[in-house]
């Protein structure tokens, strides 16, 4: 995702992600998901790995992105 979105937007995508989603691969770009409660990430980043996706964690001082 190339545009800045809000963190109720950021928290929205990810939380989506369940044992029902096909995605394998998702770039956030620059948004920052340090404010994402760490059961959410760590759920969304499970079902892409297991989808068989590769996923990053890229973190920047206090900032945290998903990358691919």
């Amino acid at each position: 995702m190339l545009c800045n979105l809000s963190r109720a937007h950021v928290r929205a995508t990810l939380g989506q992600i369940d044992e029902r989603s096909r995605i394998k691969r998702l770039n956030m770009g620059n948004n920052d998901v340090s404010k994402v409660p760490n059961q959410i990430l760590e759920s969304a980043l499970k079902m892409m790995r297991s989808n068989g996706g590769s996923v990053i964690v890229v973190k920047k001082g206090k900032k945290r992105f998903v990358r691919y």
